[in-house]
């Protein structure tokens, strides 16, 4: 049950991360925001969540009208029986056009 409920919250934690890259997107370039605000917006937003992004490995560029955010990031569960750490790699790749 533990190592369920864990899954779970490593789910919704993309899930979160994933919406907050789309509201980026949405509100951001909208208000007139750059880039490397956006970005920073988003790292501390994934810090709150538990997760490390460094700048490096976070993408976000405007490109013919459409926006875009590109990152990865590894999560981890641990199973307590036998002592074993399983890896989550997440991809998120959002775009959102503003034709």
């Amino acid at each position: 049950m533990y190592i369920g409920i864990r899954y779970v919250g490593i789910r919704i934690r993309y899930a979160d991360l994933k919406d907050k890259a789309r509201v980026v997107l949405e509100y951001a370039f909208a208000e007139g925001k750059k880039p490397p605000q956006m970005k920073d917006e988003l790292i501390k937003h994934a810090k709150k969540k538990g997760v490390e992004l460094s700048p490096d490995s976070v993408y976000i560029y405007q490109k013919n009208h459409t926006g875009y955010v590109y990152f990865t990031y590894t999560d981890s569960l641990v199973i307590p029986f036998p002592k074993k750490v399983v890896y989550f790699y997440f991809e998120v790749n959002e775009s959102l056009s503003g034709e």
